[in-house]
């Protein structure tokens, strides 16, 4: 009995044994992310998982996400911690960098394990906390500035000279609020070496003569004093991509003449005062030469939010920089939405642009004679059968009170999709963020005319004709409606 007992149990075991191998070759379709190719896996890991090395408050170690994703298995492990690119952008945040001795170590763990491969740094410490939060985990940062490849500092200490040790730098952007700091980062960036830098952001009056900005595709200057201008226009007549240029009027300084390659312009004013603006505006127009210029834009403060005024003068110094710079052959796109514009100036700009492709424009404020930018005359003449005034127009954004003659812009629109493909954004003021559908119907009639008509004449047109409505909650005032 006890020999069949035995012989028993040895065939259990058998079957147990046979049985484990055909579950093991059914693993697979059980369980296949332990399976998955490793190039899948990282790209999963790249798009689903914030790769940013953050530090939060209530994680006392840094990259618990990492650490949890390596926890999975040990092949997850291994590809973790042995794939460089995971380990390429890094974070730092003064705010939660305590205990800093253990902020440190994380830094160099992850410098460690991308090896030799480019970083991208972005690094915050805009409330100017205490150096010794700061100090270890910028010095370990600072060591591995040869193989930066993008950095972002906000308000943060670095040496004076780490600008001179990154050959591999394409992207840079420093914002600094504190003078003090402020004033290293000028330092810094005088006698800066980067030999690829590609885009730049800058905040505040830099001298930027020593960098490569023939080079650079994208460049912004932003909170440029008006007084540095003088100094600051040489240079930018070496930039041959896209500048976006805010500047702050404390004076009005005398300019240099200066032609520049700029391919598209953004121009914007830190002031709430109009006249201070609008001396600023005349000398730039009538100083500098773009004879390249494909887009230009101009925008007004944003806080608080004032439109850029655009005075008789200022019309007529545009004209002539127009004309100089050659617009009517080369400028493309012109959005003036934060600019105060008199409807009586409007015919004689549009027609100094023949080869306008879009634009973007507003009504005029509450405190002008004028409801509508758009007048009467010039409505009839856009939509005149052949009108020469801006032939090529075939995008337009208009932000308005919905007091233009509707007949004549909608005979407009119809003359334009006859020729080409044409895509119209309104946009509409209303003195309420949220207004509700009955309110409206109220104002306008149900069930509000105006959109329908777009709509019948989206579907005359057979798809010839874009068209994207929206209401407006608020927009930019001039300083007497303030």
């Amino acid at each position: 009995r006890l020999c069949a007992r035995v012989e028993q149990l040895k065939q259990n075991k058998a079957s147990l044994e046979a049985l484990q191998t055909s579950m093991r070759s059914l693993i697979p379709s059980v369980a296949p992310i332990r399976w998955l190719p490793s190039e899948l896996l990282l790209s999963i890991f790249h798009y689903t998982w914030d790769r940013r090395l953050k530090f939060s408050p209530s994680d006392r170690v840094p990259f618990d996400d990492m650490r949890t994703l390596a926890h999975v298995c040990f092949r997850w492990y291994r590809l973790i911690l042995d794939t460089p690119t995971l380990w390429t952008q890094i974070y730092f945040e003064a705010l939660f960098a305590k205990p800093p001795d253990a902020v440190a170590k994380a830094l160099s763990m992850a410098l460690k394990r991308s090896m030799e491969a480019s970083l991208d740094l972005e690094v915050r410490n805009d409330r100017g906390h205490e150096r010794e939060v700061t100090e270890e985990p910028l010095r370990v940062l600072a060591t591995s500035s040869h193989r930066w490849r993008s950095a972002t500092f906000y308000g943060s200490e670095m040496p004076e000279d780490i600008l001179q040790r990154v050959p591999r730098l394409e992207r840079l952007s420093i914002q600094a609020s504190k003078p003090s700091l402020r004033s290293r980062w000028i330092n810094a960036v005088k006698v800066a070496d980067m030999p690829r830098l590609q885009y730049l952001v800058l905040a505040g009056s830099f001298d930027i003569s020593g960098l490569p900005l023939e080079n650079l595709r994208e460049t912004t200057l932003k909170s440029v004093d008006s007084s540095s201008l003088n100094t600051l226009l040489p240079s930018v007549a070496r930039i041959t991509g896209q500048l976006s240029l805010t500047v702050a009027p404390d004076s009005i300084p005398d300019l240099p003449s200066i032609t520049s390659n700029i391919d598209r312009l953004s121009l914007g004013f830190e002031t709430d005062s109009t006249s201070l603006a609008d001396s600023l505006m005349r000398p730039i127009f009538n100083n500098v030469t773009l004879p390249r210029l494909s887009a230009l834009s101009l925008s007004g403060c944003e806080y608080p939010q004032i439109l850029v005024p655009w005075r008789s003068a200022a019309a007529d110094a545009f004209l002539r920089f127009a004309a100089r710079s050659g617009f009517a052959d080369n400028l493309q796109a012109l959005d003036i939405r934060e600019v105060a514009l008199k409807a009586k100036k409007l015919p004689g700009l549009l027609a100094a642009l023949p080869a306008l492709v879009e634009l973007g424009i507003a009504d005029p404020g509450a405190d002008e004679s004028e409801t509508s930018i758009f007048a009467d005359d010039l409505l009839a003449r856009l939509g005149a059968e052949g009108s020469s005034l801006v032939p090529r127009l075939c995008r337009l954004t208009y932000v308005c009170n919905l007091s233009f003659n509707e007949p004549l812009f909608l005979e407009f629109l119809r003359s334009r999709v006859r020729l080409q493909n044409f895509q119209l954004r309104l946009k509409w003021f209303t003195k309420q963020l949220s207004v509700r559908e009955e309110v409206m119907a109220s104002i306008l009639g149900p069930p509000w005319p105006l959109v329908c008509k777009l709509t019948e004449l989206k579907e005359e047109c057979g798809g010839r004709l874009k068209v994207d409505c929206d209401m407006f909650s608020h927009r930019k005032q001039s300083r007497r409606q303030r």
